[in-house]
């Protein structure tokens, strides 16, 4: 099924064509809701698509009513790279990442959730927008980091006493799915560190690379081991 933006309300015939569905236009907190006939014709992700963008439309509209702020709905798009381990689910985002060349990575997100028999999946989500083949420029904003060397750096949490750490391990100088891979690679050499997070950044030059940093924890011993 092809999802077409609508340039004009829902119900126009010039822009329904058979084999399409047509998302509503969202005109602030006076848009109209989607009809229920529908929203139960739309697979799962469309039903979700269009709720979340519907959503969103209506808070930024009461957001910018303020005056306050300046806030809108992006175009990122999320692929989700589902697997049995740390490892896996990076290499898969990385293979999509070598599959999609014309895809400028813009964040990653990481969570380990149970899956329906109540074993855990690693999944990660990576937020892409494509590149405009004229402008050569991507619809989304990639954090741009300032240039420096790798390193390493330890954070400590004695809350309730547990003395678990917290690692950085940044890698700069990639590319994009190189960056993805280095973080498998180096996952795959500590299994006993649980992955907690992802930070991605850009880092200008004149050939731009790109800084991934990994976010690990396990007991002091584990993660000063790493690190060395």
């Amino acid at each position: 099924m092809t999802i077409i933006p609508s340039a004009k309300p829902a119900g126009d015939s010039e822009l329904q064509p058979e084999t399409a569905e047509v998302l509503p236009v969202l005109r602030g907190a006076a848009a109209p809701a989607v009809e229920a006939d529908r929203d139960a014709a739309l697979p799962g992700f469309g039903r979700d698509l269009v709720r979340t963008v519907a959503g969103a439309g209506r808070a930024v509209a009461r957001v910018e009513e303020s005056g306050e702020h300046d806030v809108a709905v992006g175009a990122l798009t999320a692929v989700q790279c589902l697997s049995a381990t740390v490892p896996g689910a990076l290499r898969a985002a990385a293979e999509f990442l070598r599959a999609a060349p014309e895809m400028e990575l813009h964040g990653l997100l990481w969570a380990r959730v149970p899956d329906v028999d109540g074993q855990w999946e690693q999944r990660l989500t990576v937020l892409v927008s494509a590149v405009d083949p004229v402008l050569g420029e991507a619809a989304g904003a990639t954090h741009h980091a300032e240039p420096r060397e790798c390193r390493t750096a330890v954070y400590v949490n004695r809350e309730g006493g547990a003395g678990r750490a917290l690692a950085a391990v940044e890698r700069s100088g990639l590319s994009q799915d190189g960056a993805l891979e280095a973080a498998a690679e180096f996952l795959g050499r500590v299994p006993a560190m649980a992955l907690d997070g992802l930070l991605w950044a850009r880092v200008p030059g004149r050939v731009p690379s790109f800084r991934l940093t990994v976010l690990v924890s396990g007991d002091r011993a584990t993660v000063g081991g790493s690190a060395a």
